[in-house]
């Protein structure tokens, strides 16, 4: 009975959420809005920033340090 009170109280704070969300939602942008310098080099850079963080994730001593810390918690 309070698994059923807790998945209800999660459903209506979801849908009071959305409610609320979609009221005070603003317009979107323009498309001379989204397609400005500032916008495409804000874009350019978040992707820049993604391929970086992708690319330490990989790397070797990424690999190396994330076994080390596997190994000292064992």
């Amino acid at each position: 009975m309070t698994v059923l009170a807790g998945v209800a109280a999660l459903l209506m704070a979801a849908g009071l959420g959305y409610y609320m969300g979609r009221r005070q939602a603003v317009a979107p942008p323009t498309w001379k809005q989204r397609t400005s310098r500032i916008a495409l080099s804000r874009a350019a850079f978040d992707l820049l920033v993604a391929l970086t963080a992708r690319r330490v994730r990989r790397s070797p001593m990424a690999t190396l340090a994330a076994a080390l810390v596997e190994r000292a918690r064992t």
